[in-house]
């Protein structure tokens, strides 16, 4: 055995056994459930859920507010001869003091009934027992209870010190959550603090980060997260807090509130995101199913012309192309939807796997790993992808990919599939 592959063993037993000890932690408490569930469900692309939305904020120290916005023409209405059509769902949460040890602190649901409208959005809020001190997990589950259709989703809410993203929150002119960490060309928006206090809120926005895709799975040196900013000529804009506004920009960029690093993050990405947007975005999400010189002289042609080449010269045929185009570029976009944390979401470790392989059939999380598995539980055909927690500053996590030799040939059948 090589000293690569003897190390690449290491590593993958060391993810092995953080999985593993979390699974007998939980086994042995009947509140330790979280870090033996199935979270693949989280990011499944069913479009019955698009407009779900939920976001965190911390108002004061002594508890958080869960928002959500629920698209109601997304949901099954109940309609009965000679009776009133209503739709109704229901929201659930239980909050966690950590993962592994999973001790549970706070749990609730809300039921709606709506008879009036089916269209547009319903929006509101929960207050949760979340006091400041320590970090914690959300446990969501959104139930169309006239549908049986049900959604899942895990939010983490740093509250562990100051300043932590959950302390931000992106409004609207009428105080309205945007509900993204994200915002327009132009658009105003406030920012919503939860200190009271009326200092001074300043924004300064540097150069968009040249965050280069992800590399391959089995590729080592450098790392795969790091962003080189433009030398673009910073742009600060001032207001006062704790409800600050309004802000705009037209350029894109990395935006700042107050100083340090320690500090909330908005991103004003291309136009269009996290939808694809343009050409360029076509050719550039490319990267991962092409070679290293077909992606260099896809650089140097038109975007249009590059796309439509590349992709008919693979599919063979105009119908198949198609196909072949809706799905890739479905997948790019949930990556931007779900792991958009510290850039594009398709340019992350967990974003390239995503769009690559697909959904997992299995998702596994605890403190210290998130693993993915493609193919059934036990199978020794099955592949396993391990992600580690990296927290930011800012309390936001994202998750780097543990890098290992074995992803080799998993990893070009996956691209294969793409490129016939």
């Amino acid at each position: 055995m090589t000293r690569k592959n003897i190390r690449n063993s290491g590593i993958l037993l060391q993810a092995t056994l953080l999985l593993m000890s979390a699974v007998l932690l939980s086994g042995c408490s009947s509140k330790g459930t979280l870090a033996i569930r199935n979270f693949a469900d989280n990011y499944m692309a069913d479009e019955s859920f698009e407009g779900l939305d939920f976001i965190v904020f911390n108002p004061v120290d002594s508890l958080s507010r869960l928002f959500y916005r629920v698209p109601l023409q997304k949901l099954k209405v109940l309609s009965e001869k000679d009776k009133i059509s209503y739709l109704s769902f229901r929201i659930e949460y239980q909050l966690f003091d950590g993962i592994t040890k999973g001790r549970l602190v706070d749990s609730g649901s809300v039921t709606v009934v709506d008879s009036l409208i089916f269209s547009g959005t319903k929006s509101d809020s929960l207050n949760i027992k979340a006091p400041f001190g320590r970090d914690y997990l959300l446990n969501l589950q959104f139930t169309d209870l006239v549908g049986h259709t049900i959604h899942t989703e895990l939010i983490r809410i740093p509250r562990s010190k100051d300043n932590l993203s959950c302390d931000y929150l992106l409004t609207d002119k009428n105080n309205h959550p945007l509900m993204r960490n994200f915002v327009y060309r132009d658009e105003q928006f406030y920012l919503r603090t939860n200190t009271g206090a009326k200092e001074e809120i300043k924004l300064t926005r540097t150069g968009i980060y040249n965050k280069e895709a992800a590399k391959a799975p089995f590729t080592y040196g450098g790392d795969p997260m790091q962003s080189i900013p433009d030398a673009a000529e910073p742009e600060l804009q001032k207001s006062g807090g704790p409800f600050a506004g309004p802000f705009s920009f037209s350029e894109e960029g990395i935006i700042k509130a107050g100083s340090g690093p320690d500090r909330f993050t908005i991103f004003r990405f291309y136009d269009g995101f996290p939808k694809i947007g343009s050409s360029g975005v076509m050719r550039e999400s490319l990267r991962y199913i092409s070679t290293d010189e077909e992606f260099s002289e896809m650089m140097q042609m038109q975007p249009k012309a590059a796309v439509d080449r590349f992709w008919l010269k693979q599919a063979g045929s105009p119908d198949r192309a198609l196909s072949q185009i809706k799905r890739y570029y479905s997948r790019v976009e949930r990556a931007n939807e779900l792991f958009s944390l510290t850039g594009e979401g398709w340019k992350s470790d967990r974003g390239m796997i995503y769009i690559v392989f697909g959904q997992p059939s299995v998702v596994y999380i605890n403190e210290e790993i998130e693993e993915w598995t493609y193919g059934d539980q036990g199978n020794l055909q099955s592949v396993k992808f391990y992600f580690q927690p990296v927290s930011s500053a800012s309390g936001d996590t994202d998750y780097h990919l543990i890098r290992l030799e074995e992803y080799r040939r998993p990893w070009h059948l996956a691209v294969s599939n793409w490129r016939r």
